[in-house]
This record gives C-alpha cells, structure tokens and sequence, in this order.
C-alpha cells in the first residue's frame, strides 16, 4: 500500500490497525490460501487516501457514500477509518483474489464480502462478523414477505443491484454471507465458488455443495435464520 493521509500520526496508525484486522479476518475466515501471492506475478500497489471531509467530495461528488476502491485506479479513498475503511480494503483483497483467477465474481458476492467486515466484534483471538443496521432491513424485508428470491439476488446484474432498491440488495447481499458465516461455512463456501464458478458464476452450486443439499431448502433455512 502507498498511504496518503490528512489524519494526525495517530489517526492514521488506529487506520492501518484497521486494514491489518480486516487482512487477517480475510485469511483466515475468507480466502486462506487464495491470498498467497506468487512471486511471479506481484500484486499491484494500492493508493489508500485518507482526505479530509472537504477534500473526499472532490474523489466521491455521490452523497451519503463512504468510500470507493477504482480498481482501474488502484485507489482506495475513505471519509471514516472504521466501517467505510474495512469494506473497502476488502474489496482491494477481493480483487486481487479474482485477478489472479480471472474470475468477476458475481457483484452480490463482492458487495456482501465488503458489507460483512464492516460490523464485527471480537471473539477470543479471532474478529467475528455479527448483525448491523442493514440486518434490520432484511428483517423488515422478510416480515413483509419482500425478500428476494436467491436465484434472482444470485443473478442480478450490476446496474440494478446497485441503482435499483440498493439498500436492501447490500443488505439481502451481507446476510446471506453472514448467514453463511453463522453457519461456519463460509471459507469452505468461497473455495467451492472458487471452483465451481466457470459452470455457476451466481454462486448457487458452491451453496448446495457446502451445504449437502438443494438451494431451495437452504434458502428455507436461511429464511428461518433471518
């Protein structure tokens, strides 16, 4: 990373402490040995912009959003050192996963990963991912009997996702990565992906391979859950 702070000495530090926790929960929980990095093809350097709130207007001219990784830029901007900062170094992590695969993964995939790290509390020696402000929308979904389906959330395309009721696909999009979590599958879950992704891009057949069962009844399953 190159860092590139309006912060004081310690502000930035406490910022870096962030990155590094948001590193080791996504090696250990996440992606294990997809984030080894092969000496024969480095990673590209990363910007991380910590700018003042006067100065974050001018990378993100968008209200109410926190932070952006451009991937094409390699440049990471964040407007808080906490929440904003861990789902969007995620999402740096993420990327350097489906580059070396040559995978775009599905962008329910990437927005959940990103969404899940960033409420966690400790537990023991190891952070844990635990319910948030958008789980109360998902809650308020289901009660309504609005949920989306899984085959449809699994299948949307970008434009919609983010454009189209986007609070609540960010929010669909997290639990079913914290439910996967809950359950202790979710490393074993993004190997399955990993693998099955040619044949099932919408993550669907790495559910039901982790799972030992059909996606429909996993969805009921989930469904209780939430």
């Amino acid at each position: 990373l190159n860092v590139a702070s309006s912060f004081d000495r310690r502000s930035t530090d406490e910022a870096l402490a962030e990155v590094a926790r948001t590193a080791r929960w996504a090696e250990q929980a996440l992606f294990g040995d997809l984030l080894v990095s092969s000496p024969d093809r480095p990673d590209h350097w990363v910007t991380l912009a910590l700018p003042t709130p006067e100065h974050f207007a001018s990378f993100v001219p968008v209200p109410g959003v926190g932070g952006i990784y451009d991937r094409d830029r390699r440049l990471l901007v964040s407007q808080d050192l906490g929440p904003s900062l861990r789902h969007e170094f995620l999402h740096v992590l993420h990327h350097r996963v489906m580059d070396r695969l040559g995978q775009p993964h599905a962008i329910w995939v990437q927005e959940g990963l990103g969404a899940i790290v960033e409420d966690m509390d400790q537990a023991g020696d190891a952070d844990q991912p635990v319910p948030s402000w958008r789980t109360n929308i998902v809650k308020r979904l289901e009660a309504r009997g609005r949920l989306t389906p899984w085959k449809a959330l699994f299948a949307m395309p970008r434009d919609r996702f983010v454009k189209s009721r986007p609070n609540a696909n960010y929010a669909q999009a997290r639990a079913v990565v914290l439910f996967l979590s809950d359950r202790g599958l979710l490393r074993a879950w993004m190997a399955a992906y990993t693998e099955t992704f040619d044949d099932d891009p919408g993550g669907a057949a790495a559910i039901e391979r982790v799972f030992g069962a059909p996606l429909g009844q996993v969805e009921r399953e989930y469904r209780e859950w939430v």
